[in-house]
Protein backbone atom coordinates (compact mmCIF):
# COMPACT_ATOMS: atom_id res chain seq x y z
CA UNK A 1 0.00 0.00 0.00
CA UNK A 2 1.53 3.48 -1.01
CA UNK A 3 0.81 6.47 0.97
CA UNK A 4 0.42 9.65 -0.39
CA UNK A 5 3.09 12.25 -0.05
CA UNK A 6 1.90 15.49 1.79
CA UNK A 7 2.36 18.86 -0.15
CA UNK A 8 4.46 21.58 2.06
CA UNK A 9 4.49 24.90 1.55
CA UNK A 10 4.63 28.03 2.74
CA UNK A 11 1.82 30.77 3.59
CA UNK A 12 2.22 34.62 3.44
CA UNK A 13 -0.41 37.43 3.59
CA UNK A 14 -0.25 41.05 2.70
CA UNK A 15 -3.16 43.34 2.94
CA UNK A 16 -3.91 47.12 3.90
CA UNK A 17 -0.68 48.46 2.51
CA UNK A 18 2.07 48.00 -0.48
CA UNK A 19 4.32 48.75 2.03
CA UNK A 20 3.46 45.23 3.60
CA UNK A 21 3.02 43.93 0.09
CA UNK A 22 6.79 44.75 -0.68
CA UNK A 23 8.23 43.33 2.17
CA UNK A 24 6.38 39.92 1.45
CA UNK A 25 8.22 40.49 -1.98
CA UNK A 26 11.39 40.72 -0.41
CA UNK A 27 11.01 38.13 2.57
CA UNK A 28 10.03 35.25 -0.23
CA UNK A 29 13.35 36.12 -2.26
CA UNK A 30 15.00 35.77 0.57
CA UNK A 31 13.12 32.34 1.26
CA UNK A 32 14.20 31.07 -2.38
CA UNK A 33 17.88 32.13 -1.79
CA UNK A 34 18.09 29.79 0.85
CA UNK A 35 15.34 27.13 -0.37
CA UNK A 36 15.19 27.47 -4.10
CA UNK A 37 12.54 24.56 -4.05
CA UNK A 38 10.07 26.10 -1.66
CA UNK A 39 6.08 26.30 -2.86
CA UNK A 40 5.06 29.17 -1.69
CA UNK A 41 1.10 30.60 -1.62
CA UNK A 42 0.29 34.18 -0.84
CA UNK A 43 -2.53 36.11 -0.38
CA UNK A 44 -3.00 39.97 -1.34
CA UNK A 45 -4.44 42.27 -3.73
CA UNK A 46 -4.77 42.23 -6.96
CA UNK A 47 -3.57 45.70 -8.20
CA UNK A 48 -0.07 45.18 -6.39
CA UNK A 49 0.70 42.06 -8.18
CA UNK A 50 3.12 42.38 -11.06
CA UNK A 51 4.24 39.90 -13.65
CA UNK A 52 7.87 39.92 -12.15
CA UNK A 53 6.56 39.28 -8.62
CA UNK A 54 4.26 36.19 -10.04
CA UNK A 55 7.22 34.10 -11.28
CA UNK A 56 8.35 34.02 -7.34
CA UNK A 57 4.93 32.99 -6.07
CA UNK A 58 3.76 29.46 -6.67
CA UNK A 59 -0.05 30.23 -5.79
CA UNK A 60 -1.86 33.35 -5.87
CA UNK A 61 -4.75 33.91 -3.83
CA UNK A 62 -6.54 37.38 -4.60
CA UNK A 63 -8.97 39.22 -3.87
CA UNK A 64 -9.03 38.78 -0.26
CA UNK A 65 -10.67 41.10 2.15
CA UNK A 66 -8.31 44.32 3.10
CA UNK A 67 -8.16 43.45 7.45
CA UNK A 68 -5.35 43.77 9.79
CA UNK A 69 -6.09 39.83 10.53
CA UNK A 70 -6.14 38.30 7.02
CA UNK A 71 -4.66 35.63 7.89
CA UNK A 72 -6.50 34.72 9.89
CA UNK A 73 -9.11 34.05 7.14
CA UNK A 74 -6.34 32.79 4.66
CA UNK A 75 -5.32 30.02 7.10
CA UNK A 76 -7.76 27.58 5.94
CA UNK A 77 -7.24 28.02 2.42
CA UNK A 78 -3.87 27.12 2.47
CA UNK A 79 -3.01 24.68 -0.90
CA UNK A 80 -0.54 22.21 0.97
CA UNK A 81 -1.25 19.47 3.36
CA UNK A 82 1.37 21.11 6.25
CA UNK A 83 1.77 24.88 5.84
CA UNK A 84 4.52 27.01 7.65
CA UNK A 85 3.25 30.32 8.01
CA UNK A 86 5.45 33.34 7.61
CA UNK A 87 4.54 36.79 8.77
CA UNK A 88 6.01 39.08 5.72
CA UNK A 89 8.42 40.95 7.88
CA UNK A 90 10.60 38.28 8.60
CA UNK A 91 13.70 37.56 6.89
CA UNK A 92 15.39 34.24 5.90
CA UNK A 93 19.32 33.91 6.49
CA UNK A 94 19.29 30.27 6.26
CA UNK A 95 18.44 26.50 4.29
CA UNK A 96 17.99 25.28 7.63
CA UNK A 97 14.55 26.85 7.93
CA UNK A 98 13.30 24.16 5.76
CA UNK A 99 13.53 21.64 8.01
CA UNK A 100 10.69 22.45 10.49
CA UNK A 101 8.95 20.16 8.00
CA UNK A 102 11.05 17.32 9.05
CA UNK A 103 11.03 17.86 12.74
CA UNK A 104 7.11 18.35 12.45
CA UNK A 105 6.08 15.59 14.13
CA UNK A 106 3.18 13.14 12.64
CA UNK A 107 0.58 13.46 15.55
CA UNK A 108 0.77 17.05 15.78
CA UNK A 109 -1.98 19.46 14.11
CA UNK A 110 0.09 22.85 15.03
CA UNK A 111 3.20 23.66 16.31
CA UNK A 112 4.18 27.19 17.43
CA UNK A 113 6.96 28.99 19.43
CA UNK A 114 6.32 30.51 22.42
CA UNK A 115 6.55 34.55 22.76
CA UNK A 116 9.32 35.92 23.93
CA UNK A 117 9.80 40.29 24.26
CA UNK A 118 12.74 40.50 21.52
CA UNK A 119 10.67 38.78 18.85
CA UNK A 120 6.69 39.86 18.97
CA UNK A 121 4.46 42.30 20.48
CA UNK A 122 3.89 40.76 23.99
CA UNK A 123 0.23 40.59 24.85
CA UNK A 124 -1.54 40.19 28.01
CA UNK A 125 -5.14 39.56 28.88
CA UNK A 126 -7.10 40.58 32.12
CA UNK A 127 -8.62 37.24 32.40
CA UNK A 128 -12.48 36.22 32.21
CA UNK A 129 -13.12 35.78 35.28
CA UNK A 130 -11.97 39.48 36.45
CA UNK A 131 -13.79 41.02 33.73
CA UNK A 132 -17.72 39.66 33.48
CA UNK A 133 -16.42 36.61 31.97
CA UNK A 134 -14.90 38.21 28.86
CA UNK A 135 -11.48 38.45 28.11
CA UNK A 136 -9.88 41.91 27.65
CA UNK A 137 -6.11 43.05 25.99
CA UNK A 138 -4.72 45.30 28.41
CA UNK A 139 -2.10 48.05 27.41
CA UNK A 140 2.07 47.22 28.31
CA UNK A 141 2.55 50.07 29.10
CA UNK A 142 0.07 51.03 31.97
CA UNK A 143 1.26 50.04 35.02
CA UNK A 144 -1.73 49.75 36.53
CA UNK A 145 -2.80 47.09 33.82
CA UNK A 146 0.51 45.26 34.41
CA UNK A 147 -0.63 44.96 37.72
CA UNK A 148 -3.16 42.84 37.09
CA UNK A 149 -1.07 40.60 35.67
CA UNK A 150 1.22 40.72 38.63
CA UNK A 151 -1.51 39.96 40.82
CA UNK A 152 -2.46 36.79 39.02
CA UNK A 153 -5.95 38.36 37.76
CA UNK A 154 -4.34 38.50 34.09
CA UNK A 155 -2.46 36.46 31.75
CA UNK A 156 0.17 36.75 28.69
CA UNK A 157 -0.81 35.84 25.46
CA UNK A 158 1.50 32.71 25.35
CA UNK A 159 2.17 31.68 21.45
CA UNK A 160 3.92 33.64 18.42
CA UNK A 161 2.06 33.22 15.36
CA UNK A 162 4.08 34.90 13.10
CA UNK A 163 5.83 31.81 12.29
CA UNK A 164 4.32 28.34 12.27
CA UNK A 165 3.60 25.05 10.96
CA UNK A 166 0.29 23.54 10.76
CA UNK A 167 -1.43 20.54 8.80
CA UNK A 168 -4.77 21.45 7.30
CA UNK A 169 -7.18 19.70 8.57
CA UNK A 170 -10.93 19.41 10.27
CA UNK A 171 -9.49 20.32 13.60
CA UNK A 172 -7.58 23.58 12.37
CA UNK A 173 -10.14 24.50 10.11
CA UNK A 174 -12.09 25.00 13.43
CA UNK A 175 -9.81 26.47 15.28
CA UNK A 176 -8.67 29.63 12.57
CA UNK A 177 -12.38 30.12 12.25
CA UNK A 178 -12.66 30.36 16.20
CA UNK A 179 -9.67 32.32 16.14
CA UNK A 180 -10.89 35.11 13.59
CA UNK A 181 -14.57 34.46 15.59
CA UNK A 182 -13.10 35.74 18.76
CA UNK A 183 -10.22 38.25 17.27
CA UNK A 184 -13.51 39.90 15.39
CA UNK A 185 -15.30 39.59 18.69
CA UNK A 186 -12.54 41.47 20.96
CA UNK A 187 -11.89 44.06 18.10
CA UNK A 188 -14.75 45.04 15.83
CA UNK A 189 -18.20 43.87 17.36
CA UNK A 190 -20.85 46.22 19.18
CA UNK A 191 -20.68 43.51 22.30
CA UNK A 192 -17.03 44.62 22.69
CA UNK A 193 -18.34 48.22 22.42
CA UNK A 194 -20.48 47.99 24.69
CA UNK A 195 -18.12 46.20 27.22
CA UNK A 196 -15.24 48.16 27.11
CA UNK A 197 -15.06 52.05 27.42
Amino acid sequence: MTTKTESKGYLFVATLSKSYYDAMVAAIEGLKDEVPEAQVAVFTHEKWLTDQDRELFDHVFAPVPCHVRTKLWALDKTPFDVTCYMDVDIHVVDPGVHDIFDVFPDDLDIMMSENRPYNSKVVFFQDKHQNNGVERELEHHRKEHIELYKQGKAHKFKWHCGFFIYRKNDVTDKIWSEWLRIYRLHNESEERCGIYP
